[in-house]
């Protein structure tokens, strides 16, 4: 019997999903809650502590806690000890792989990451009948190097290395798993049918800003706080692949014409605390160059409706589907018009209201959360309908995250100088490749 089939006669009550097995900014956790809600058997275990992120699962589990630590040590020693540490970890996962295979039917996996270096226990799942579910939604586990602003200080060498490694390792990823949940905004290395989550939320988390101590949280400069300043917040997780120069440099301008402002960048902030300084300010900027509509940090400024400004390509007339007749949660604009977008937030107190709600709205809809819920339990239960999925080949947005139109023509030119235009990894005919092309051929 296939797995496919296993599992069209299993009811919600008596699979067991495995979760797992990185965290970023509590989306498992919250997806966790969700599953519990709805009556499924699921368990969130993850095999490297959450950055900057406190609550994380598997403290319970002794072997859970050495393949934290192993993970731990294997990314901060160097020379021999770190392989020894590597390898330590790699058995300790293998170990909890065994222990796993009795214990859970689905395995949902996020961020390209999985229980083995460079997913080696696909092939043990998949022969054990297990369902296997990738998703990588969620930005640069999946979105080519080239069109990623993390590539500004690396030798074409590396990004024609780190682009092979990568689409290999999602031609291995695909041959493997059952389904796989991805955004037709950076499917350059997918070449199967996948389940779009398109503009969905996130699962909607609980802040309780009252449980988070202050301690230790950086403020706001004092010099601004009592005198009618705007507090604006930008909180780069990357700032090359956030576009933080190009903010720094706008807000700088806006400066200068004379509006009051008091500007704070954080990186590296407990998640816990940013939640202090989301509640402080008054308007947050999440990034320059987004692939998305609304990614994770500004979903979280929108549970306190906080008005977010985005900038990024992807908001180009045809490159970004939304309900007819809904507001935008968030306040667009491509890279070059962020000055004014920044600016009419500052001038119009409606306006930041306005947004506000909306974006609180798109965040907090119980219909949005659900649809988002849906597309998790379709991939589970093996009903997601087969003429709703995406075709990696007709996906057309080419400009990636993180970076200019400029800085993008030139790092595919320089990766093609390197290893020729096959070297992007791109499906032949599809409409990748041809606007690729276009691209590099065009003045635009």
């Amino acid at each position: 019997m296939s797995s496919s089939a296993q599992f069209d006669k299993k009811s919600k009550s008596t699979t067991r999903i495995f979760i797992g097995t990185k965290e970023v900014a509590g989306y498992l956790s919250n997806l966790q809650e969700k599953f519990k809600s709805h009556n499924f058997k699921s368990e969130l275990i993850l095999f490297e502590k959450a950055r900057n992120f406190e609550n994380f699962s598997g403290r319970h589990n002794k072997l859970i806690e050495y393949i934290q630590r192993f993970t731990f040590l294997a990314v901060n020693k160097n020379g021999v000890k770190r392989y020894f540490w590597v390898l330590a970890r790699e058995v300790s996962s293998l170990m909890f792989l065994i222990y796993a295979l009795n214990k859970y039917d689905v395995f949902l996996f996020f961020f390209g990451k999985s229980f083995l270096k460079a997913n080696l226990d696909l092939p043990i799942l998949k022969m054990f009948k297990k369902r296997i579910i990738f998703d990588v939604s969620l930005g640069s586990e999946s979105r080519p190097l080239y069109c990623n602003g993390k590539a500004r200080n690396l030798s074409s060498k590396a990004i024609y290395y780190q682009t092979l490694f990568k689409s290999i390792k999602y031609k291995w990823i695909e041959f493997h798993v059952n389904s796989i949940i991805a955004s037709s905004k950076h499917a350059q290395f997918l070449r199967k049918p996948f389940i779009d989550r398109g503009n969905l939320p996130n699962p909607k988390p609980t802040i309780n800003l009252n449980s988070i101590k202050k301690k230790d949280t950086p403020h706001f400069s004092k010099g601004f706080c009592n005198d009618g300043s705007l507090k604006i917040l930008h909180a780069p997780s990357d700032r090359d692949a956030k576009g933080s120069d190009l903010i720094q440099q706008v807000i700088q301008s806006i400066k200068q014409e004379g509006y009051q402002i008091d500007f704070l960048e954080v990186s590296s902030v407990p998640h816990e605390q940013l939640q202090l300084l989301i509640e402080e300010t008054d308007i947050v900027i999440d990034q320059a160059y987004s692939d998305k509509l609304m990614p994770v940090f500004a979903q979280e400024c929108a549970l306190q409706m906080k008005p977010v400004v985005i900038g990024g390509y992807i908001f180009e007339e045809n490159h970004i589907d939304f309900e007819q007749g809904s507001a935008l949660p968030i306040l667009c604009s491509e890279p070059n018009g962020l000055k004014e977008s920044i600016k009419s937030l500052l001038g119009s107190k409606a306006l930041r209201k306005s947004l506000s709600n909306s974006a609180y709205n798109f965040v907090t809809s119980e219909k949005n959360n659900q649809a988002n819920l849906n597309v998790y339990i379709a991939a589970i239960m093996n009903s997601y309908p087969l003429n709703k999925l995406t075709d990696p080949s007709k996906c057309d947005y080419i400009f990636g995250c993180g970076l200019p139109k400029e800085e993008l023509r030139e790092n595919l030119d320089r990766v093609c100088k390197y290893g020729g235009f096959n070297s992007l990894r791109l499906k032949k005919n599809s409409n990748y490749e041809i606007l690729y092309r276009q691209f590099m051929n065009s003045n635009e």
